[in-house]
This record gives structure tokens, sequence and C-alpha cells, in this order.
């Protein structure tokens, strides 16, 4: 911690700065998270039970930005494959699923 030269006191910013960044670590596990938990649920339930996506346009127009930001660190762990390429009628959860290395009109 940062201390102030003339008390030896920690500075105070330094104990925002260190706030702040847990935070923004804690948002993005937290997206990141949710990004792989919707696309779990999403191949799911396509695939076990027959059923349609779960995976909204809304709700993958709202995690595709976090997505663009930690998707290719985590590429090399295996997390997501690589992107598939788009198509030119790809809605929203189509664009998210390809980023995320998945066919999004893949079936068992």
């Amino acid at each position: 911690m940062a201390s102030d030269s003339a008390s030896g006191i920690a500075a105070p910013w330094a104990v925002i700065d260190s706030v702040s960044a847990s935070r923004h670590l804690v948002s993005a596990s937290a997206q990141a998270a949710a990004i792989v938990s919707e696309v779990a649920a999403s191949s799911r339930a396509m695939v076990a039970t027959g059923q349609p996506s779960p995976l909204t346009d809304e709700l993958a127009g709202d995690l595709l930005p976090a997505a663009r930001a930690i998707a290719e660190p985590l590429r090399a762990y295996g997390v997501f494959a690589a992107v598939v390429p788009p198509a030119a009628d790809d809605t929203a959860a189509a664009t998210l699923l390809r980023f995320l290395g998945r066919d999004p009109h893949w079936s068992a």
C-alpha cells in the first residue's frame, strides 16, 4: 500500500485503487462465468433435451462485449474453441456462439 512520505500513513488513494481493482476482477470473473454458463446451457438444451436454446438475442447482445474482452486468453486453455466464421443471417445469439467457437446450428 502506498504511504504518505511525511506521516508514514497509508495513502487513501491506494486503498481506493485496491478496491477498484478487486471489483474489476470480480466483475470480469462474473462475466466469464455468465458466458460459460449460458453457452453450456445452450448446448445442453439443444442436445440433451431437444429444446430450443435458452440463450436469447437480448442476453447474447449483453454478453458479447464481455466475451470479446475475455475470450482470447481463455482459448489457450481450451475454455473456448476458435471462432466459427459468421453467416450473413446470424442473430445476436448465433454471433456470440460463433465467437465462442460454437456452431449455432449444430445438432447431435
